[in-house]
This record gives C-alpha cells, sequence and structure tokens, in this order.
C-alpha cells in the first residue's frame, strides 16, 4: 500500500513538473523516437521457501516514445502496450504501463543519447525483471 502511494505521489509530482517545462521542440528530446527493448522477466522456480529464482527468456520490442515537454512523454510498444514516460532528471528514466500487469520500468543511467538499463516490477499483480534499451 506504502508503494503504490509513493509511485501515485512520484506520478502525480511529476505531471505537475512536466507540465511546467513545455519543450520548444519536444522531438528533438533525446528520449523521443524509436527504441529496441530487450527484457527479462524473472519467476519463482521450485520451492518458494528456498528462495530459488531464474530468469525466463529475454524478449524483445519496441518502445515509440512522443516526449510533449522535457520531463513528460508517452509510448506505444510493438506488442500493443502503452503509457507515460518521466525523465525527472538526466539519467533517471521511468516508463510506466497502463495496459497489462501495468509494469513500471526505472532506469538510473540513462546515458542522454541511445542507451537506457534497469530494473521492472508490475503495479498489478507479481513479477519483476530486468531491461535494456538502444535507440534506433
Amino acid at each position: 500500500m506504502k508503494r503504490k502511494l509513493f509511485i501515485t505521489t512520484l506520478i502525480v509530482g511529476f505531471l505537475v513538473v512536466g507540465a511546467q517545462t513545455i519543450a520548444e521542440e519536444p522531438d528533438a528530446h533525446p528520449l523521443h523516437g524509436t527504441w529496441n527493448l530487450n527484457y527479462n522477466w524473472s519467476s519463482a522456480l521450485g520451492d518458494d521457501s528456498a528462495g530459488s529464482e531464474a530468469a525466463e527468456p529475454e524478449d524483445t520490442t519496441t518502445w515509440t516514445i512522443v516526449m510533449y515537454t522535457t520531463k513528460f512523454g508517452s509510448f506505444v510498444s510493438g506488442t500493443g502496450g502503452q503509457g507515460w514516460v518521466l525523465n525527472p532528471s538526466p539519467n533517471v528514466v521511468l516508463v510506466i504501463y497502463t495496459t497489462g500487469c501495468k509494469p513500471i520500468y526505472y532506469s538510473k543511467n540513462f546515458n542522454g543519447l541511445n542507451y537506457m538499463s534497469g530494473v521492472m516490477w508490475c503495479r498489478e499483480g507479481s513479477g519483476w525483471g530486468t531491461w535494456n534499451a538502444t535507440k534506433q
């Protein structure tokens, strides 16, 4: 419950800040464009009490990102997902799905140009994993 409240507060805060900083040329934003996404969802195998975990096979898709401001945009994925993109600071990116298990993809190492990677987790249901994306 605290996690959902924190995430909701974080999203609302970024939307307010993003709405106040309209980009003169959003298509010049480094996140704007098509990205190749590689991701691995993790799942528990065997006895859960032992804590054994293994990664599922890697999947790939694309994100097409449109930035409306310097900090706020939207995306559609090649697999039919969609949602919001937040760029609260130069190295941090959040890709927030509004479909499926509503995962959040979080990166704190966006290079400001063509690469980012991080962790992801479901907001509905369970699941987490790792991912990386390169700009086309």
